[in-house]
């Protein structure tokens, strides 16, 4: 009796074909797993070494200001603009990673990277010495229409809790926290409020922009006084514009130009 052997070949390699299907679909999911273990372990290698490399640039800023021992603060000093210290900071002495310390100025009108530290006591303090006046000698650089710059200001106090301040026209308390500023950030809120309540259709460009422009010039940190020494010219000039323009300036909250 002859049995037909092609339908049981036919058979055997369709189980041939669906087992390495199935083989190849184990296969590739645990490859895929394998890839997604092996992503998810470089993430967090790579988020433990950015931050032991931040914490050994954090260490480093914080020595060269410890060795600073003198009693007034320059631009000449190390902890200031030191490419060789602050620039390229590594765990070790192969290692291609490095963290750094630095930050942006502008200079003669070129934004630059400068590798250092920046001392706050260069700047104005939001919160402590900034009376209406001096706010708007410090906006009107980052602010071209003249005519909104008093209203610009009391956004800005009556958000800090001034006494004595109004809401301004057409503001809604509930925008104010009506406290000082925790940091420089908080002014977004103000001036994306005031552009938007100004009919800005741009008003979230114009509120970085304006933003920009005051964040290198304005603190929340330290006593209100301001370092000769290391002030920059932008917030020089504005200081100068505001003294110049207000004799009569209630001295108690203006801004002291110390040595220190």
């Amino acid at each position: 009796m002859l049995v037909d052997m092609k339908p049981r070949k036919a058979s055997v390699l369709m189980i041939s074909l669906w087992v390495l299907v199935i083989l190849t679909l184990l296969a590739v999911s645990v490859g895929h797993r394998v890839s997604l273990a092996l992503k998810i372990s470089a993430y967090a290698r790579d988020a433990l070494k950015a931050r032991l490399l931040a914490k050994a640039a954090l260490n480093r800023a914080i020595n060269i200001i410890n060795d600073d021992t003198n009693d007034f603060d320059a631009l000449n000093e190390r902890w200031v603009s030191n490419p060789g210290v602050f620039k390229e900071i590594t765990l070790s002495d192969n290692s291609p990673d490095f963290g750094r310390v630095s930050y942006n100025r502008v200079n003669n009108g070129v934004p630059e990277q400068v590798f250092g530290v920046v001392d706050e006591e260069r700047k104005v303090h939001i919160n402590k010495l900034a009376p209406k006046e001096l706010l708007v000698a410090l906006c009107q650089d980052c602010y071209s229409d003249s005519g909104q710059l008093e209203e610009m200001a009391d956004y800005i106090m009556f958000y800090r809790g001034d006494s004595g301040v109004s809401l301004p026209p057409g503001a809604k308390q509930g925008y104010f926290k009506q406290a000082p500023l925790v940091n420089n950030e908080e002014l977004l809120v103000v001036l994306e409020y005031f552009f938007q309540n100004k009919g800005y259709q741009d008003f979230r460009k114009k509120t970085r922009e304006v933003f920009d422009c005051l964040n290198s010039k304005i603190t929340v940190y330290g006593d209100g006084s301001i370092s000769i020494n290391t002030v920059s010219l932008e917030v020089l000039t504005a200081l100068l514009r505001f003294l110049a323009n207000n004799n009569s300036v209630d001295l108690k909250r203006a801004p002291v130009l110390a040595q220190e």
